[in-house]
């Protein structure tokens, strides 16, 4: 699936079974986060960021909603909200080495 055209198709189709899923079941947190996560990819950082807030509605402990939206945020500029979010997510997975992102965000602050 290197061809552009064939990713773009599939996340445009996982965009749409996760709407669907949604509406039977309203409650699913992580069918939000990866719908967030497909949006994301597909450039619509406004989309992923109000999927991944849905996901933290129905469960505010929803360790990839908080790093996935961080991700959001970091490429936004809003390094504050990113770094909140990134630390949210590290507690969640209590995860003791340094998580990756931080040597990609710190020199920026």
């Amino acid at each position: 699936m290197n061809d552009p055209k064939s990713r773009l198709g599939a996340l445009e189709r996982a965009i749409a079974g996760y709407t669907r899923a949604l509406a039977l079941k309203p409650h699913l947190a992580d069918a939000y986060g990866n719908r967030g996560t497909a949006k994301y990819r597909l450039n619509d950082s406004a989309g992923a960021m109000a999927d991944y807030d849905l996901a933290l509605t129905i469960d505010p402990v929803h360790a990839a909603a908080y790093a996935n939206r961080g991700t959001v945020r970091h490429m936004a500029g809003d390094f504050d909200g990113a770094i909140a979010d990134y630390d949210r997510a590290s507690q969640l997975n209590q995860t003791k080495e340094q998580p990756a992102w931080t040597e990609e965000i710190m020199p920026k602050i």
